[in-house]
C-alpha cells in the first residue's frame, strides 16, 4: 500500500481528518471557520484511503503561523475507517498558578508559505522504528508512518529556521495506565520532542458552592495596562510556573509580563471590566485575578499574588472573587490549569471546589 501525506483539502474533509478519536474533533469545525485553524495546517497520512496518522496546529485567530501542535494521533493495529466517532468535550483552557499563569504557547511572528502538496512513498515509510518481519512483513508500521507525517507536515507549516511549536496533549488523570495514551508522546520522543512540564486541568461546577472571598479586601478593576503589567511582573518573583520560569530565562520579568498582556489577555473578548486587583484597607495592592472566556470555555485565566503578601492565604480571596463573578455570569463551568509541581496552587484550587478532570502535557523541542 502507498503512504500519502498530505493536509485536508478543506472543510469538506473533516470528516476524514476526525476519523481518528480524540477530544478535540469537536472544536476543529469552529477552529477553521474563526481562523484558528487553516486546512493546510491539518495533516494526514494515508494508506489505501485510511488514515493511520493525522497533525494538526492551532494558534490564536488569524496569527500568520501556528502556536501549538494541538493534534497528534496514530492508529490502531486496524486503522480507522473515515467517518469514524469522535470524541466529545472542549479542551482549550486557560492557565492559573501561584505567583503567575502563562499559556505556554510560543508565538511566532512569521508565516512559511510552502506548498501544500501531497507526498507518496510506496510501501513502508523509511524509518528504522519499522518493525515486523516473516507474518508480520505486510503490516504497516503506524509508529514510523506517523514519524514521517510529522517530518513532512512540520516541513511545510513551520516556518523554516524556527523551532517547532510546543505540543499539547489533554489526557485522563490515569493517562499512565493506557498505551493507547501513551503511545503518541513515545513517537513525538522519537522525533526529538521532550516532557517539559505536566499539568492539573481544573473545573468548577454550578453545583458546587461558589466561594466566598472574606472581608480583608476590596475588589477593583485595574486603572489601566499598566497598573497590571507592573503587578504581572512583580508576582514573577519567585514563580513556580514551569513555563514562566523558562522564560524569564531568556528576558526580564518586565518583557515576559508585556508580552504575556499584549499577545494573550488584552486579546480576551470578554469584558476587561471583569479584571480584579484585591487591595488592602491601606489601598495597596495584594494581586489580582483575571476572569475570562477564551473563545471556548470561561477561565480563571491568570491569577497572582505579589512577594510581599504571600503566605496569607489572599489567593483564596482572589480566587473566590473571579470565581463569582463569573458565576454570577450564569457560566455552565469555570476552567483553570496548573502545573503538577505547583501545591501551592492546586491546594488553593481544590479548597474553592475546583476539580481535576484531565491532565496536560507539554512538550517541546
Amino acid at each position: 500500500m502507498t503512504l500519502v501525506l498530505r493536509p485536508i483539502t478543506g472543510p469538506d474533509e473533516l470528516d476524514l481528518f476526525n476519523s481518528l478519536p480524540y477530544l478535540l474533533n469537536t472544536e476543529v469545525a469552529d477552529d477553521l471557520t474563526a481562523g484558528r485553524r487553516h486546512p493546510h495546517w491539518l495533516w494526514v497520512a494515508l494508506r489505501d484511503g485510511r488514515v493511520v496518522a493525522r497533525a494538526g496546529w492551532w494558534s490564536r485567530a488569524h496569527d500568520p503561523a501556528p502556536a501549538l501542535l494541538d493534534i497528534f494521533d496514530v492508529a490502531d493495529s486496524a486503522p480507522a475507517a473515515p467517518g469514524g466517532t469522535a470524541h466529545s468535550g472542549t479542551a482549550h483552557s486557560g492557565t492559573a498558578h501561584s505567583g503567575t499563569a502563562h499559556s505556554g504557547s510560543p508565538h511566532p511572528d512569521t508565516a512559511h508559505h510552502g506548498s501544500a502538496a501531497a507526498a507518496t512513498r510506496s510501501g513502508p515509510a523509511s524509518d528504522p522504528t519499522r518493525s515486523g518481519s516473516g507474518a508480520d512483513a505486510g503490516r504497516f508500521d503506524q509508529a514510523a508512518d506517523a514519524l514521517e507525517l510529522l517530518r513532512v507536515a512540520t516541513a511545510e507549516v513551520v516556518p523554516a529556521e524556527t523551532t517547532p511549536p510546543q505540543h499539547t496533549r489533554y489526557l485522563p488523570p490515569d493517562w499512565r495506565n493506557h498505551e493507547r495514551h501513551r503511545r503518541p508522546m513515545e513517537i513525538l520522543e522519537q522525533a526529538g520532542a521532550k516532557v517539559f512540564v505536566e499539568r492539573l486541568r481544573l473545573e468548577w461546577l454550578p453545583q458546587s458552592p461558589v466561594p466566598v472571598a472574606s472581608d480583608r479586601l476590596t475588589f477593583r478593576p485595574p486603572r489601566d495596562a499598566d497598573e497590571l503589567i507592573g503587578l504581572m511582573t512583580q508576582v514573577l518573583d519567585g514563580t513556580l510556573d514551569t513555563h514562566s520560569r523558562d522564560e524569564l530565562r531568556r528576558m526580564s520579568a518586565h518583557e515576559s509580563a508585556t508580552g504575556q498582556y499584549h499577545s494573550e489577555l488584552e486579546r480576551y473578548a470578554t469584558p476587561h471590566d471583569w479584571w480584579r486587583i484585591g487591595v488592602l484597607p491601606s489601598g495597596e495592592p495584594v494581586g489580582f485575578v483575571i476572569p475570562a472566556h477564551n473563545g471556548y470555555n470561561p477561565l480563571i485565566a491568570y491569577i497572582g499574588v505579589v512577594p510581599a503578601h504571600r503566605g496569607k492565604g489572599y489567593v483564596a480571596d482572589l480566587l473566590a472573587t473571579g470565581t463569582a463573578l463569573l458565576a454570577a455570569e450564569n457560566m455552565p463551568r469555570v476552567r483553570a490549569a496548573t502545573d503538577v509541581g505547583n501545591t501551592p496552587m492546586a491546594a488553593a484550587f481544590a479548597r474553592a471546589g475546583f476539580r481535576v478532570f484531565e491532565r496536560q502535557i507539554d512538550m517541546t523541542w
